[in-house]
Parts: structure tokens; sequence; C-alpha cells
């Protein structure tokens, strides 16, 4: 129990500290979603956001998961991956 909560921890902390370095990229590249009719955000919102996300719960995951034995969560750890790439390709 002890595992997960430092891994929740290490993950916020990494994406917290991530943010600002990916929004400054996100404008020097110009990376933005523009608003349209169809969307909630009226303003231009940086696209790689998932990617500091994905960056702190997979260092998090591997450096806390020695504690966790669960089968399953190869299975999750696959699909976060895929979910990822597929974003990234989008």
């Amino acid at each position: 129990m002890l595992n997960i909560t430092f891994a929740c921890i290490t993950a916020f902390l990494i994406t917290f500290m991530a943010i600002p370095s990916i929004i400054r990229v996100s404008v020097i590249k110009s990376l933005f979603d523009e608003p349209t009719e169809r969307k909630a955000h009226k303003s231009s919102i940086p696209t790689l956001g998932g990617l500091a996300i994905f960056a702190g719960v997979a260092f998090a995951y591997t450096f806390w998961s020695a504690g966790l034995n669960t089968g399953s969560t190869q299975y999750i750890v696959a699909a976060i991956i895929v979910m990822f790439f597929i974003g990234i390709k989008r």
C-alpha cells in the first residue's frame, strides 16, 4: 500500500515539474489545439500535456513496481503505452 502512495506522489511531482517545460516547447513549436464550435475550450491549448502524464506514470511505475505482485499490471501498462502512441500519432 505504501508503494502505491509513493508511486502516486512521484507521478504527480514529475508531471507537475514537466508541464511548464512542455508548454514552453509547445509555444516554440506552435503545437496547439485550435478551438472550433465542437470543442469545449475557447482559446488555443498546447497538445503535448499527455507526454508529461505518460512520463510521470511510466517513471513512477518502473521505480515503485517492485512491491506490486499483480499479474494484470502488465496488461494495463501495455494498454497505456498503446494509448500513448496512438495519441502521439494523432
